[in-house]
């Protein structure tokens, strides 16, 4: 048995109440842009086609990811959870980010920890250089 396909978001309204009675609609969610969707689609294939073929397991789980949380351009991620999704310990997703970022894979924008929040990461299909 096949799981159901999962659809993507849809633009929700909600009724709100107004003055007559009638309840007026407004936005709740958000619509991803096709060109949005398009490019991570592309930077996705160039990473597998590319890019993951020099990586070990970790640091393909690690990569993936940091991709998939990615908001806004930056993905916001405690190692201790990245561990828990990878199914690898913290100190191999430590040494996976460590060689990610050697290799331009991605940048780490703010080291996190105890009293410090997450760590966030810029994420990169393609090597530089």
């Amino acid at each position: 048995m096949t799981a159901p396909r999962r659809r993507l978001p849809v633009v929700t309204r909600l009724r709100v109440a107004g003055d007559d009675g009638e309840k007026p609609e407004r936005k709740t969610q958000h619509t991803p842009t096709p060109k949005r969707d398009a490019n991570r689609w592309q930077e996705l294939n160039n990473f597998i086609d590319i890019t993951m073929r020099d990586l070990t397991p970790a640091q393909t789980a690690v990569w993936l990811v940091l991709f998939r949380d990615e908001r806004k351009s930056v993905s916001k991620s405690a190692q201790t959870d990245i561990a828990r999704r990878c199914g690898v310990s913290r100190e191999s997703v430590s040494r996976a980010i460590a060689e990610l970022e050697r290799r331009g894979l991605i940048q780490t924008l703010h080291q996190g920890g105890l009293n410090q929040g997450l760590s966030w990461y810029r994420v990169t299909a393609l090597n530089k250089g």
